[in-house]
């Protein structure tokens, strides 16, 4: 699994400047399309956690909204 990560970027004022944002992606492998399938579409609360030594992290989804 990897996490992906893109830069969106946005013209304003007739493209005098830019708006920059990060968008962070973690694609869901197949093997567990039916665990998440009921939170497509609802407004989540997520915690995310690093685990102890840096080898990753951990995200819970806390409710649905």
């Amino acid at each position: 699994m990897r996490l992906y990560r893109r830069v969106v970027k946005k013209d304003y004022l007739h493209g005098k400047a830019v708006y920059r944002y990060e968008r962070f992606y973690i694609p869901v492998p197949r093997r567990y399309h039916d665990l998440v399938r009921p939170f497509l579409g609802v407004d989540l609360e997520v915690k995310v956690e690093p685990i102890e030594g840096g080898g990753g992290f951990v995200v819970k989804v806390l409710r649905s909204r």
